[in-house]
């Protein structure tokens, strides 16, 4: 399992600067003035928005991340899902594979993951254009042991409607 968890870790790294090399600049942190859009949820019962945003999309799929203040430091949600509008679980489901996943960052070094082999959840691109990105996005992220991050947070009622 920890290997797996490597993996996606790896992979996600990897997928963020291929993108980033291969696509629009990502949208500046201090256009979040309406410029850049807003992302939204639910973190723990805690109400979270984002104060810095970066999309980007290429070789087939979006990778949205976003920095907002939380206790206990500054949280980062990555979301990675397919460039099609849908819905993607997120968990153990038979047969689901792809790139898909979310992580989650507090602190600067602690992280918690959902993708296909580890917690759950759920991504949806409702819409996708040359100029923007809409969807919501529910996750229950299990600890990366090894960042020293325990028990399972929950992202509810999360929302995202990003420019590029």
């Amino acid at each position: 399992m920890r290997h797996r968890t490597r993996l996606f870790l790896v992979s996600l790294l990897l997928v963020v600067a291929a993108t980033s090399a291969c696509t629009r600049a990502p949208t500046e942190p201090e256009s979040l003035g309406g410029q850049a859009g807003s992302m939204t949820a639910t973190i723990d019962g805690t109400p979270w928005a984002a104060t810095s945003l970066s999309i980007t999309q290429g070789s087939g799929i979006v990778v949205i991340q976003a920095q907002g203040a939380l206790s206990g430091g500054n949280a980062i949600i990555s979301l990675v899902m397919p460039s099609s509008a849908g819905t993607y679980t997120l968990g153990l489901v038979p047969g689901v594979t792809g790139a898909q996943g979310a992580t989650l960052s507090v602190g600067g070094a602690l992280l918690w993951s959902a993708d296909t082999t580890n917690g759950n959840g759920s991504l949806t691109l409702t819409s996708l254009s040359a100029t923007k990105a809409t969807g919501t996005y529910f996750l229950s992220l299990a600890p990366i042991v090894v960042t020293g991050a325990t028990g399972t947070r929950v992202v509810a009622s999360g929302v995202f409607d990003v420019n590029f």
